[in-house]
């Protein structure tokens, strides 16, 4: 049972996905614009616009990436799924690493006035400064063993504290 995606680029970096950039319900909306772009498409060729801004709503995300080689990690916002855009920091020997529970909540706003409320509960492996503060996420998991048990690995390939 897979409950969490990591996907390896290279030996040493490895990228791990997290949230859709505009919550569940802002994808999927996306997503049902860009293949109505892609059906008016055939109609007129300034559905191009409905594909763009489909595939920049059902396409976003974020994620890390971690390259233990060199000793540095870098969160991204990818655009339109392909793109990312973040810059890498460099891991200090006084940083360090822990685990915190995630609770979000995506709200969407119907035009019958009904509010739609989808919870995304899970544990992150975080990043933390010299001054214990959080910089950026490291990992996701829906367990907490999990989390902690790719905590310790973050740990001693990054050669940093566990908190």
């Amino acid at each position: 049972m897979i409950l969490f995606k990591t996907l390896q680029t290279n030996k040493m970096k490895t990228y791990c996905p997290f949230d859709k950039s505009f919550g569940p319900v802002g994808s999927k909306a996306g997503i049902i614009v860009f293949v109505t772009g892609v059906v008016m498409l055939y109609y007129a060729y300034s559905a191009v616009i409905l594909l763009v801004i489909g595939a920049f709503f059902g396409f976003s995300n974020s994620g890390t990436y971690i390259d233990t080689g060199q000793k540095r990690v870098k969160f991204t916002n990818n655009l339109f799924g392909l793109i990312p855009i973040g810059k890498w920091i460099d891991i200090e020997p006084n940083m360090s690493i822990g685990v915190h529970q995630s609770v979000r909540v995506w709200r969407a706003f119907s035009w019958s006035n009904q509010v739609h409320d989808t919870a995304d509960q899970d544990y992150r492996v975080v990043l933390n400064g010299a001054d214990k503060k959080e910089i950026i996420p490291l990992f996701r998991s829906e367990m907490l063993n999990l989390a902690q048990i790719e905590a310790e690995k973050l740990s001693q390939a990054l050669g940093i504290s566990r908190r």
